[in-house]
Formats: structure tokens, sequence, C-alpha cells
């Protein structure tokens, strides 16, 4: 078997940087003006980001996740995401201090998650995808092992399950199995159905926080090679939006005494 060339490899990886870069400054054209207050932040946050997550920059989309972290710290730029809503028509939803990186609000009807990592979970038979480590089963009854093909994600809404408990999701009165979950990709949208509590809340050392779980048959949709799929190497950056689950909640959010629940909401 031939030999990868370390030099060869180094420079796809720098390649790779190179077009993420290219992408946040096409999101965010603020970021390629020198000077700005977006260039600024963003400087400030790779100078901090190399001394408190390293490891962040093994991925070579840390330009994209630094970016989108500037962009929801409220620094003006000009975005060509539709997710990118002005403050004025949002509001933040709380977590806990494991989840201040999915960044989840409300607009109008709507919840907007505008910028997550997507990662793969479950089995595809169709597509001879089989995890060693999930047992094909949701937590809706809509399992990945009998529904090949299925266009499906799992979002952290159970308040029941330490790993998930502190997201925002899960201090939503309770969605329903089966709502639509629109998510957008590279210009790219598809819908899926909610059918599985998902994924955990991060450990300290994790560089890169998935917002959002995926079938393999979403990621396919999406864009996402089979081989990354099969290989457990898909991360990718989506945005997503949730139809009509604000309407699912009253304010003061967070206060149970005043949530109400549709009765055709699925308990958990």
């Amino acid at each position: 078997m031939g030999r990868t060339n370390p030099e060869t490899a180094s420079n796809k990886a720098g390649n790779a940087v190179l077009l993420a870069q290219a992408e946040a400054v096409r999101a965010y054209p603020e970021l390629g003006r020198s000077g700005s207050a977006f260039n600024l932040a963003f400087l400030a946050r790779v100078s901090r980001a190399r001394m408190e997550k390293p490891l962040l920059f093994t991925f070579d989309r840390w330009p994209i996740i630094l970016a989108n972290e500037v962009a929801d710290a409220g620094i003006p730029a000009v975005g060509t995401d539709s997710f990118q809503l002005p403050s004025s028509q949002r509001q933040l939803l709380p977590s806990s201090s494991e989840w201040q990186f999915l960044k989840v609000y409300r607009d109008g009807d709507d919840i907007v998650v505008p910028h997550a990592v997507a990662t793969v979970f479950g089995h595809d038979t169709e597509l001879n995808v089989r995890d060693p480590q999930d047992s094909g089963r949701c937590a809706s009854g809509r399992g990945t092992l009998q529904n090949p093909g299925l266009l499906g994600c799992a979002l952290p809404v159970s308040g029941a399950h330490r790993s998930t408990a502190g997201s925002a999701f899960a201090k939503l009165p309770n969605l329903p199995w089966f709502s639509s979950v629109i998510v957008t990709h590279a210009g790219r949208s598809i819908t899926v159905e909610l059918v599985d509590n998902g994924p955990s809340a991060p450990g300290m050392k994790d560089p890169v926080p998935a917002g959002i779980d995926l079938t393999p048959a979403a990621c396919i949709a999406l864009g996402i090679s089979i081989d990354d799929i099969r290989n457990n190497r898909a991360a990718f950056d989506v945005s997503y939006r949730l139809p009509g689950a604000g309407r699912q909640m009253t304010w003061p959010y967070g206060d149970t005494a005043s949530a109400t629940v549709r009765r055709d909401v699925a308990m958990r």
C-alpha cells in the first residue's frame, strides 16, 4: 500500500481551512473588512480560543464556528443566512452553562437555531450504514433500524435525562414527536421529523459539540457524502427551524406554572 505524503495531507488541511474562511466571509461580509467591529471581535475570539480551546483548531471548519459565535454575540454583520434574525425580532431562550454553545431563539410562532453542528446517528440498511454503538431504537418509537430512508432528527428535548436536561429545548413544554424540523445546509433545505432525544451535552474537551443529530438519509439529502457518513466523519454546519413550536409556550419563559401544553402533545 502507498503511504500518504505528510506534506500533501498538510496542504489539503490548509486548503480546507481557507475554504472555511471564505465561507465565513460570504456569510459575514464584515469579517473580511479589516478593522471592522466584527473582524476585531473574531480575531480576539481566535486568540482566546487558542489558549482555552486548542483542540478546536484540529477541526477544519473552525473559522465558521468562531464567526458564528461572534454573530451570536450580537456584533453587527451583513449575512446571507435567512435564519439570522434582527435582535428586535427574536428572543434567546435560556439554557444551562454546558448548553450555552447552542443558541435557541423564539421567532414569532417558530423556534429557530441559527447555527449548529450536525452529526449522524442511527442505521440505514438501504445505505449500508450500521452504527455498532447505536441500537437503532428511538424514543419516539420510530427507530432507524426498521425504517430505512427515514428523514429524521434528534434534538435535546428531554428534561428527564441528565445529558439533555439543561438544553433550551428541554425547558420547553413537551414538543410532539414527529414535529417538523426544517434543516438548512449550504443553501439546501429539507424537512425532517423529530424522532429521538439527543445529542448529549458536550464534554469539557469536546471541540465541536453537536446541536442536532440527523439520520443517514437526512445527511444524504443535505449533500453529505456516504463515505463520511459510513466512517462517522459527518460533522457540518446547519441552521434549523421548528415551525409553530413557539405557540406551545407562554411567557415568562421557564415558568412552568404559566406554560401551556397542547392536548395533542406526546408526553415523555
